[in-house]
């Protein structure tokens, strides 16, 4: 029977008021907005994750894992038990000298046919790519093929040698030389058979073979370098005589054997003749003052060169002396004057004719030094004109003279190696070395190996090893793709909201109010009521939504719990299910639906007191079921009235709590939660998707509308540390 209300106003109405614009609801905003805003970023994995997956995946873990290791285990035995054994062996030869000394001296004796002066001891002369293509030859592993036919005469020549192509192995060793490999100047040869007595004896008969190829080659090559050199010998001489004639040609027409040496000589001449020129100037301008002199009888001049000429004017001056001092006394009619003067006369023209003599002498000198200096300058003359046509017949005579040098240079060579070639032609060195006969690999006790045998314990623990870490793989992959949350922690990082509540799983599912559930489920309404009535300590929460962002999350049994949990207080609690689409409510706490928000809505005949039914006549709980189906819930609610109805609701009861649709694809929750202080987000573990979460929170985002938190239901008991208390007292 329904229990008529008793309605009294809250003793403080203001803080019911309408519209939302209270203290308490912008502290609200304020604080889940950022929340939600952290909500729309990435989420991150961290070890907890991983760990509560694999332990949610851990059947799905442990099947991967048994099957993958039970059909590795099954090939391994089975490859372990059908395979046959196999042996190998090898040998090293060494196909260069490892010292620049040796190698010179074979390529000094080894001719080059591509001509001569061009070795380079550093450039490599093997192509080991080639010379290894040729170890590989049909022609040098015939006698592997043969051992093959003989053992199976059915194998054609071309399947044999497929099998050797598998079997037969030559390679370039290489040294790891700090991080760069090296490559070696030695061939491994490696063969590999079933019967460890056919490979040993198939890589001596190989290791001959090779040896025996590598002289056959040495001597190939000798023979060709020999005919090479026999065939231009007799070009090389017919060249050389050629160059030696012209060269005598050049020095006979030329007249001189080294220009080198002639044009040094020249040089020296034409000094010598440049000093005497100089001297003989110097010598034609004194003679030619001393004649000036001369012409103008100046004695000191003639005295200078003849001391006579000084003694006849002694003689002069004498005889004149006497004549001035016997004129004195005498006549010139006087014998004696007269001798006087004729003496004087006579010694007059010795001096005369000395002077005359003296200056007939310097004219001699004169004309002796002028033709002189002209013999010098015609000598000088000739000597500066070879001069000048010694550089072309220098360059010419060094042309012929480097073309015979570089002539009989080649030819002294080719003979050198002519003879040297002989000489290595006569020896029967094979130019490849043994350095490792053929070996058979073998283990610590002497005992050939088998090649093909596994370890087989090894092998089964890497497929354990590989199969857990291709299960452990697959559930994470799994999880990945289920896209799910699983516990309140990850509802926590991902929504990044708080979550207020932890609701158990319960055993069996919840159809009525009256349902005897557990303590620990009933107890975890309590707390969801503490923490949200914490949110805002200074002036309580009076409304608020309870939606989810997908159906069937159990945000109806989270309404209906948490009313009967603020009930339970003492507080008058008023339950509105705002679910105009699939209303439960009333089936669960078994009222009558004939009068309900719909027709509360829709008819204004209808008053708030006929549509509020009390829970029992002891309780604090008071329902307002959906009533009548709408043909257009989203009307109704978004109607004047519905605004009405919240004001006066929250004016009437000290909370009222709206049980609202689905977020996604729905505006009813959207619409209700805007007449409340806030919602309250049901989260199913294990059903509701990231995404889905993701999109109902941006939503509310959008609308700018608060959200309290999130509620985390059908929470696995071993999962809830903080109900870890309860279970053990």
């Amino acid at each position: 029977m329904k229990s008529e209300p008793n309605f009294q106003p809250n003793s403080n109405p203001q803080r019911f008021g309408w519209p939302t614009s209270e203290p308490v609801l912008a502290r609200l905003e304020t604080v889940d907005q950022a929340t939600i805003n952290s909500a729309a970023g990435e989420e991150s994995w961290n070890i907890g994750w991983v760990f509560a997956a694999l332990r949610r995946r851990a059947p799905i873990i442990l099947g991967v894992a048994t099957g993958t290791t039970a059909a590795a285990a099954f090939l391994i035995l089975n490859q372990a038990s059908n395979t046959p054994p196999s042996y190998i062996g090898s040998f090293d030869l060494l196909v260069e000298p490892v010292t620049s000394d040796v190698q010179a001296s074979r390529q000094t004796t080894a001719a080059q046919v591509d001509g001569v002066g061009n070795t380079d001891v550093s450039r490599p002369r093997l192509d080991y790519p080639t010379q290894i293509r040729i170890l590989r030859n049909p022609q040098l592993i015939k006698p592997l093929v043969d051992r093959l036919q003989a053992r199976d005469p059915n194998l054609t020549d071309e399947v044999a040698r497929q099998i050797l192509e598998r079997r037969l192995v030559v390679e370039r060793l290489s040294n790891r030389i700090g991080n760069r490999d090296e490559n070696t100047k030695i061939i491994r040869v490696s063969y590999q058979d079933s019967d460890p007595a056919v490979v040993l004896a198939a890589l001596e008969e190989l290791s001959g073979n090779y040896l025996k190829y590598a002289l056959e080659q040495r001597q190939t090559s000798i023979g060709q370098a020999v005919k090479f050199i026999d065939d231009q010998l007799p070009a090389l001489q017919e060249q050389v005589d050629r160059l030696q004639a012209r060269l005598q040609a050049f020095r006979e027409r030329n007249t001189l054997i080294d220009p080198a040496l002639e044009g040094t000589q020249l040089t020296q001449q034409s000094g010598t003749l440049r000093q005497e020129r100089l001297a003989a100037n110097t010598n034609l301008v004194e003679a030619r003052s001393r004649y000036a002199a001369l012409a103008a009888n100046d004695p000191v001049a003639i005295l200078s060169q003849a001391p006579e000429y000084g003694t006849l004017l002694g003689l002069f001056q004498q005889y004149e002396a006497e004549l001035a001092t016997e004129s004195a006394r005498m006549t010139d009619l006087n014998p004696d004057m007269q001798y006087l003067q004729e003496r004087r006369d006579n010694i007059q023209q010795l001096i005369n004719r000395e002077a005359r003599r003296v200056l007939d002498k310097v004219e001699d000198q004169i004309r002796v030094l002028e033709d002189r200096n002209r013999a010098i300058a015609q000598s000088e003359s000739q000597i500066q004109q070879q001069i000048r046509n010694l550089p072309a017949a220098a360059n010419e005579y060094d042309e012929l003279q480097r073309q015979l040098n570089i002539a009989t240079g080649i030819l002294t060579e080719f003979s050198a190696r002519q003879k040297a070639l002989q000489v290595d032609a006569a020896q029967e060195q094979t130019p490849w070395e043994l350095i490792n006969p053929p070996t058979l690999l073998r283990n610590a006790n002497g005992d050939p190996t088998n090649i093909a045998s596994i370890n087989v314990s090894q092998y089964l623990l890497l497929a354990a090893l590989l199969g857990s870490l291709l299960g452990i793989g697959v559930g994470l992959l799994i999880e990945i793709l289920a896209d799910r949350y699983h516990a309140p922690d990850e509802l926590k990082s991902g929504a990044r909201l708080p979550v207020l509540g932890q609701i158990p799983l319960q055993p069996m599912p919840i159809f009525t109010a009256d349902q005897q559930l557990s303590p620990l489920f009933l107890e975890s309404f309590q707390s969801l009521l503490t923490r949200v009535n914490l949110l805002s300590a200074s002036q309580p929460l009076r409304s608020l939504a309870i939606s989810s962002a997908t159906p069937e999350e159990g945000k109806s049994t989270v309404a209906l719990y948490l009313a009967q949990a603020a009930a339970s207080l003492g507080q008058r609690v008023l339950l509105v299910d705002a679910d105009l689409r699939r209303p439960t409510l009333h089936e669960r706490l078994s009222l009558p639906n004939d009068l309900g928000l719909t027709d509360l809505l829709s008819d204004n005949d209808v008053s708030l007191k006929q549509v509020i039914r009390r829970r029992s006549p002891d309780s604090s709980l008071y329902v307002i079921t959906a009533g009548s189906m709408a043909p257009n819930p989203i009307r109704l609610l978004t109607s004047p009235r519905m605004q009405e109805v919240a004001r006066q609701c929250a004016g009437l009861f000290d909370l009222v709590i709206y049980d609202t649709p689905p977020i996604l694809n729905l505006a009813d929750s959207s619409v209700v939660a805007a007449y409340t202080n806030g919602t309250l987000i049901v989260a199913r573990l294990g059903q509701v998707q990231r995404k889905q979460l993701s999109d109902a929170l941006e939503t509310f985002r959008v609308s700018n509308l608060p959200i309290l938190g999130i509620v985390a239901n059908r929470v696995r008991v071993n999962e809830k540390v903080v109900y870890s208390a309860y279970t053990r007292v």
